[in-house]
């Protein structure tokens, strides 16, 4: 999805197992998947620095198919990539230019696949980025780069990824195409208008639109946006019963409508739902049908609160991110440190646990650090999702 975007890049397209389809596959790869406090897929993927200049490297790195390029995280040693010395420029979410550096990884491994020279930027996704959404930050990112040409379905009930499998029988094939990022879109229809919208792995939320396609004269919930960038950002829900992607349709799938969105994605309410097919060869996205001849949707989701990491220092703290009028956290402050949420504090105090103790919506008091001193403030129930 646009906003969270970490840059624009040309493609410098790199493949897995590019050629390797003239046969059929007697036994498929298969990579078992973690998630992180968002559902984000996580898979294994091994390093390796050629010429025996030392070990591999076992490194865990997102799935996220609405990522360009696909992403190093800076304290991974040189020893396993051949810096080119050269900078692409790109912007970040706020449209700023910036330039990152390009390497070539020297040998990458993904379920027993092998992949040399596989093009990648470096950034710091420990520190910042990422770092800011994960208790446990990634060390790298797969993005379309990598995953261009390639076919997976992705299962993230069983958590496994297999690669090259197919789920086509009584699935509903949405045609996928490219745009100016070289990111997967799809077509949406809603209210007899198309909305060209991003298959992003690395969105925690469901459908989102730009606020443009908000229903007139309807209020929707509070809601607040995320994705692997960690830019958060104040939105609405609404249940809107019917939203088409020919040839099939969600039905009263709550839609995330926010005035920052210049496109629309596609996220993990809806890829966590029922496996799923992404075929980036025929450049289709198969769908299982859901009950009543619906798309899948991951229906009562917890939506998350706006909480981040601050790892500027030596021990990270955790603080609120945003706060939105009339939402769960409207007592706190942007920047305050959490202290204590219930029963949770010192090592036990991370955004999953939070994430976790909060769902059961009791009210519940949290303590803060704001300007250096504690502070109380009272928490709601949290409210079920639309």
């Amino acid at each position: 999805m646009s906003s969270k975007r970490y840059f624009l890049i040309p493609a410098l397209l790199a493949i897995f197992c590019s050629g390797a389809l003239g046969e059929e596959r007697r036994s498929l790869p298969v990579s078992d998947l973690e998630t992180d406090e968002d559902g984000t897929p996580i898979l294994r993927v091994t390093l390796h620095p050629l010429h025996g200049k030392g070990s591999p490297r076992s490194c865990r790195f997102a799935l996220d198919t609405g990522t360009t390029m696909t992403i190093l995280d800076t304290s991974i040693p040189a020893a396993f990539f051949w810096d080119e010395h050269t900078f692409t420029e790109g912007t970040d979410v706020s449209g700023r230019p910036f330039e990152v550096p390009v390497v070539l990884i020297k040998r990458m491994e993904v379920a027993g696949m092998l992949r040399d020279g596989v093009p990648a930027v470096r950034m710091d996704l420990k520190g910042g980025m990422l770092g800011r959404m994960q208790d446990v930050p990634v060390d790298g990112v797969l993005g379309m780069s990598s995953l261009k040409e390639t076919r997976f379905v992705l299962d993230q009930k069983q958590r496994r990824l297999e690669w090259w499998g197919r789920r086509s029988k009584g699935g509903v094939a949405l045609p996928i195409a490219y745009g100016q990022a070289k990111l997967p879109l799809v077509m949406l229809r809603i209210h007899e208008r198309e909305a060209a919208c991003v298959l992003d792995t690395g969105m925690a939320d469901g459908i989102g639109l730009p606020a443009s396609f908000r229903p007139p004269g309807r209020q929707g919930q509070p809601a607040t946006l995320h994705g692997l960038s960690g830019l958060v950002s104040a939105g609405e829900i609404l249940v809107i019963p019917r939203v088409e992607a020919p040839p099939g349709a969600w039905l009263e799938v709550p839609d995330h409508f926010q005035e920052t969105q210049k496109i629309g994605y596609i996220g993990l309410e809806i890829w966590s739902a029922a496996p799923v097919c992404f075929d980036f060869i025929s450049n289709l996205a198969i769908l299982e049908p859901g009950p009543g001849g619906g798309l899948p949707v991951q229906r009562g989701a917890d939506h998350r609160l706006p909480l981040c990491w601050d790892r500027s220092g030596p021990v990270p703290r955790l603080r609120v991110l945003l706060v939105k009028p009339g939402g769960p956290l409207e007592e706190a402050k942007a920047g305050d440190e959490i202290v204590q949420v219930g029963p949770l504090k010192g090592k036990s105090l991370n955004r999953r646990n939070i994430q976790e103790w909060t769902a059961k919506r009791k009210a519940q008091v949290w303590t803060v650090l704001r300007d250096g001193r504690p502070l109380n403030i009272q928490v709601p129930p949290r409210s079920s999702s639309p």
